[in-house]
């Protein structure tokens, strides 16, 4: 604060370069703001299954061991379909991300932003 203050550009030593990453700081980051997009791997739905035991083992522990399956992305074509790595096209408009982030300055800190596809 005061001289410091200005000196820090008058944000009390935090610099918010992109005005979305206030957002990022206190929502996690989760790519909702900005330009953060997340490439953690998705979580499908929760798996429910049947597992007959009987008292004793319900009431002393057991271990049981179950085969699960799941769908993994190809790591030839990354999921697209295409017959070879050279058949994959990047999208010129999005980069391959699937969407199209456009930040339109309204007014001094007025901002809008849209997703297309």
């Amino acid at each position: 604060y005061g001289e410091e203050g200005l000196k820090q550009h008058g944000s009390g030593g935090t610099n918010f370069h992109n005005p979305f990453d206030i957002f990022a700081k206190f929502f996690g980051g989760s790519g909702h703001f900005g330009d953060s997009h997340s490439q953690t791997e998705r979580q499908g739905p929760n798996i429910v299954m049947d597992i007959e035991v009987d008292l004793k083992e319900l009431y002393l522990g057991t271990q049981v061991e179950v085969d699960i399956s799941k769908q993994v992305i190809c790591s030839d074509c990354r999921g697209s379909g295409a017959k070879s790595e050279d058949d994959v096209i990047t999208c010129d408009a999005c980069g391959g991300r699937g969407v199209k982030v456009v930040k339109q300055m309204l007014g001094p800190g007025i901002f809008q932003q849209f997703h297309s596809t």
